[in-house]
This record gives structure tokens, C-alpha cells and sequence, in this order.
């Protein structure tokens, strides 16, 4: 196999991660987003409700859907991760685990986030939280040698501590993004009918 025939592999393996991750692919590089201040990782930690989310192959047709932060600390900056949901076509739990963790202690809301047998990593940025009612959780993922050629895929989150989440929280949410130029096009609400609590926890 030569070089050329090795590069195109490498290009289509990657544009096939970044149209998993999402179907909207962006120009250049990932950008960097204002992110929260002081963030605890360990306030941060459990369940959490993910009530709006923008579409991902990896997560089409996922109803039910949580994300669980475990074994969290603040001075290894670095926790565990588990996002659990129902796949509306088979019934079937799924499962995505990995781990989260901080590469610059003094930038702690600047998380990466590492899953899958190829530890395929996706820039994760708590962009703002309260901790017990809501957050909002961004991604990025890009091909560290093909970014210029290939661009960047972007994932929004918001995230609750329960099901369904306050409207003065949802409108919050929405102006501050706005405000920092953060897009929510493309938001969807989760589904959460006929779910338990067997399955939020997987």
C-alpha cells in the first residue's frame, strides 16, 4: 500500500468519526468557546439529564438519555464517564463509556473527553453550570494532522437534574449562548416517556 493510498484511508476514517459525532461539519479548526469559571468537577459529578442535545449518528435514536460522572476529583482533574439511553429501534440499552479529564489544571471546564477502543478523544467544554439544576456542555472533534483540510464537528448539550427543565433556565441558557456566539441550531428535545429508572442509571 503506498502513501497516497494510506492517506486517503486515514481521510475517510477520519471524515467517518467526525460525521458520527455530527452530520454539520465546520471550517478549520475547532474554536474555543468562553467556558465556566472556577469549575468543580466534583460538584459536577453524577446524574445528569440530558434534555436537549443537537443530532449525532452516534446517538440517533437514543431516547432515555443520561450522562453519569463518576469518581471525580479535583486534584487529578479527572473523572469517570458514561452516557446511557434506550435505542428506539430494538429497545436495547446503550452504552458509550470513557473518561474525562483536564489537560491544563488552570483551565479546568476545558475537558477532553476520550471514548471507544481507538481512544478517540472530543474536546468537552462545560460552557456554564449551577451544578444542581442545569449545564451546558459543548464538543468539538477534529483531525489533529487534517483540520484545515477536513474542518470540525460541533455537539451541543444541556443538561438537567431532572427530566424536564425550567423555562427561566432554558432562557438563560439560550441568551448566554447567543451572547458568547455559541450555535444552538439544531437543538432537539430527549425523549422521556416510558423510561425508568433502571434505565437512566444503565
Amino acid at each position: 500500500m503506498g502513501i497516497k493510498d494510506t492517506f486517503r484511508i486515514h481521510i475517510l476514517l477520519i471524515f467517518a468519526i467526525s460525521i458520527a459525532w455530527s452530520l454539520s461539519l465546520y471550517p478549520a479548526s475547532c474554536p474555543e468557546p468562553k467556558v465556566q469559571e472556577n469549575f468543580d468537577i466534583e460538584r459536577f459529578s453524577g446524574l445528569w439529564y440530558e434534555v436537549q442535545r443537537t443530532f449525532a449518528l452516534v446517538e440517533g435514536g437514543l431516547k432515555c438519555a443520561t450522562t453519569v460522572v463518576s469518581g471525580a476529583s479535583n486534584k487529578k482533574m479527572r473523572a469517570t464517564f458514561r452516557r446511557n439511553g434506550i435505542n428506539i429501534l430494538n429497545r436495547r440499552v446503550t452504552l458509550m463509556r470513557g473518561y474525562l479529564h483536564t489537560p491544563d489544571a488552570k483551565a479546568p471546564a476545558k475537558l477532553e473527553l476520550v471514548m471507544g477502543p481507538l481512544s478517540l478523544f472530543l474536546r468537552y467544554r462545560v460552557i456554564d453550570t449551577n451544578y444542581d439544576d442545569y449545564a451546558v456542555v459543548w464538543g468539538c472533534f477534529e483531525s489533529p494532522k487534517y483540520s484545515s483540510i477536513l474542518g470540525h464537528t460541533e455537539n451541543l448539550w444541556i443538561l438537567s437534574r431532572n427530566k424536564t427543565i425550567g423555562e427561566e433556565f432554558k432562557q438563560k441558557i439560550y441568551g448566554y449562548l447567543d451572547s458568547i456566539n455559541v450555535s444552538r441550531a439544531g437543538l432537539v428535545d430527549t425523549n422521556f416517556e416510558n423510561c425508568t429508572s433502571q434505565q437512566y442509571s444503565g
